[in-house]
C-alpha cells in the first residue's frame, strides 16, 4: 500500500466536490475577517505577494479587492488553476495565475516582498523534509525582510476530544498499527465530499523548528477566534487555525 505523496494530493483538488467547495468559497465567503485584519497589518498596497496555494482565487481575488495590485496566484491543480482563469476572464483584474509546486518553484530569487499559504495549505504538503523544501523556497522567492502569513491546524489544541484523539494515535504508532498509508506522526486522511484529503497537523515546536532552519523569524502567532470571531459560514467552510506571521531574516541555502 502507497504512502501519501503529492499525487494523492493533486488528484483530490481535481476532483468536482473539491472544486465547488473552492468555488463557493471564492464567490460567497471572501477573504476571512481575521484575514483582512492580519493581511492589512503585515502587507503594503503597493507590494508584490503571492499567493501559494490559490485555488480558485479565494485569497487572490479578495487581496485584489483590498487594493493589492500585485499579485500572483500559484497552484499545484491545473483544475483549481483553471476555474480561477475563469473568474479572471469576468472579474478582468493583472492577477498572473500560474501553475506551480512550492517545493520548486521557477520564479527568482527574491521577487516578491510577502507571501500568502492560505489555509493550511502548507500541511497538505506530504513528508516533513518536503515542508522544509517549501519554506526553503518561499524564503528563496523573498526579499529579506518580507512577511510570509499561512495557518495550521494544532496538535497542542486545548479542546480534549481533539487531545484524546492524538493519544490514542501515538499509542498505534508505537505499537506500529498506524494507518500504513500515512507518512509521518501528525498525518490525517479523511473523508471529505467525493474525495480523500490529506491534511498534517503539527505540534508547534515541529513550525518553531522549520522556520529556524529555513531562514525566519516569528513575528506572532495566534489562533483565529483570538484575531476575530468569524461568522458561521467562514466556520462551516473552515475549522479554526493558528496563524503564523513570519519574516524572513537571512539567505539559506537550498
Amino acid at each position: 500500500m502507497h504512502k501519501v505523496n503529492a499525487e494523492f494530493v493533486k488528484y483530490a483538488f481535481a476532483s468536482k466536490g473539491s472544486l465547488n467547495e473552492y468555488l463557493i468559497a471564492t464567490s460567497k465567503i471572501e477573504l476571512w475577517e481575521s484575514e483582512k485584519i492580519l493581511f492589512g497589518k503585515y502587507f503594503k498596497r503597493e507590494e508584490k505577494i503571492i499567493d501559494i496555494g490559490c485555488g480558485t482565487g479565494r485569497v487572490t481575488y479578495g487581496l485584489h479587492a483590498l487594493g493589492y495590485n500585485e499579485l500572483t496566484g500559484l497552484d499545484i491543480s491545473e483544475e483549481m488553476l483553471q476555474e480561477a482563469i475563469k473568474i479572471n476572464s469576468i472579474r478582468k483584474t493583472n492577477i498572473e495565475f500560474m501553475l506551480g509546486d512550492v517545493t520548486k518553484l521557477e520564479a527568482k530569487n527574491n521577487s516578491y516582498d510577502g507571501a500568502v499559504f492560505a489555509y493550511n495549505g502548507l500541511m497538505q504538503i506530504p513528508w516533513l523534509k518536503n515542508r522544509v523544501k517549501a519554506f526553503k523556497e518561499i524564503n528563496r522567492i523573498l526579499k529579506v525582510g518580507g512577511n510570509f502569513i499561512f495557518t495550521t491546524h494544532d496538535m497542542d489544541n486545548v479542546h480534549e476530544n481533539v487531545q484524546r484523539y492524538w493519544r490514542e494515535e501515538i499509542e498505534l504508532w508505537r505499537k506500529g498499527k498506524q494507518n500504513p498509508r500515512l507518512a509521518e506522526f501528525g498525518d490525517l486522511i479523511y473523508k471529505s465530499y467525493d474525495r480523500e484529503m490529506y491534511m498534517h497537523v503539527p505540534k508547534r515546536e515541529e513550525i518553531v523548528n522549520c522556520l529556524s532552519e529555513t531562514g525566519f523569524e516569528i513575528i506572532e502567532d495566534i489562533y483565529r477566534p483570538d484575531v476575530f470571531e468569524e461568522s458561521e459560514e467562514v466556520k462551516y467552510f473552515s475549522d479554526d487555525c493558528r496563524f503564523w506571521i513570519v519574516r524572513k531574516v537571512i539567505d539559506v541555502a537550498l
